[in-house]
């Protein structure tokens, strides 16, 4: 399964499509402005009532119809609990976890030097002056703040979509025992993010689950590997 279409709840006219690769769809929009668009793999159609037939040319779903999308995606999901949908959807951001120790790590950073250089990675910071030339080392600003508009940079890329971003954001949020404040409407212009949320939540769930599954898997062959158990499986 290269792709899965899905209904919009709230536009019957409306189609959406989850692409597996990112060469599926026409997404040149979307490195021109990734945080303007749900995600690269994200699209939509018209079908103007007629059926499940496709009525107009597939377009890259804007900011303005993510929670449309999510949600859709995640009611999807529960009614077609199957690997292929999983398969199709398993190189999503949402398997790809931020490094807790590096969040801690910015979180509980304090700058009393004048220059201070932070290596992440490697959890440490130093004012060594030569650290300048050093492409591992970066440069903090002297009035550095634990805020959550300065440690999300360090984590959010360029090709990252407006879905990634609000994935990665509740992920920082999480690490840091919710202490951290994320106005969502000033830094993502999303003014409610409630049902947001609940469907990544689910959809989170769904890919984890069978993720799970998937490690089950391994580890059982490995298992009759290892005792030999294999060789006595019908050929």
């Amino acid at each position: 399964m290269d792709q899965i279409r899905f209904k919009s709840i709230r536009d019957a006219n409306l189609r959406y499509v989850w692409t597996k690769a990112l060469t599926d769809g026409p997404n040149n929009d979307f490195y021109r402005n990734p945080g303007r668009y749900v995600d690269s793999n994200a699209y939509q159609y018209e079908t103007y009532g007629d059926g499940e037939v496709q009525h107009s040319p597939m377009y890259l779903v804007s900011m303005d119809g993510l929670e449309d999308f999510i949600c859709s995606l995640a009611l999807f999901l529960a009614e077609n609990q199957s690997k292929e949908v999983y398969e199709c959807l398993r190189y999503s951001q949402y398997l790809s976890s931020i490094n807790s120790d590096q969040v801690m790590f910015l979180y509980n950073l304090k700058i009393k030097e004048k220059t201070v250089y932070i290596n992440l990675s490697e959890q440490k910071k130093s004012t060594d002056e030569r650290k300048r030339h050093d492409k591992r080392w970066v440069k903090i600003a002297n009035d550095y703040r634990p805020t959550f508009e300065n440690i999300f940079p360090f984590f959010c890329q360029s090709y990252h979509g407006l879905m990634n971003r609000l994935v990665m954001a509740e992920k920082i949020r999480e690490v840091t025992g919710y202490n951290l404040w994320v106005d969502f409407e000033s830094y993502f212009h999303i003014p409610k993010m409630d049902h947001i949320r609940s469907a990544m939540r689910a959809i989170e769930c769904f890919l984890s689950a069978f993720n799970s599954l998937d490690n089950l898997n391994r580890s059982i062959e490995s298992l009759k590997h290892n005792m030999g158990l294999d060789k006595n499986d019908p050929a």
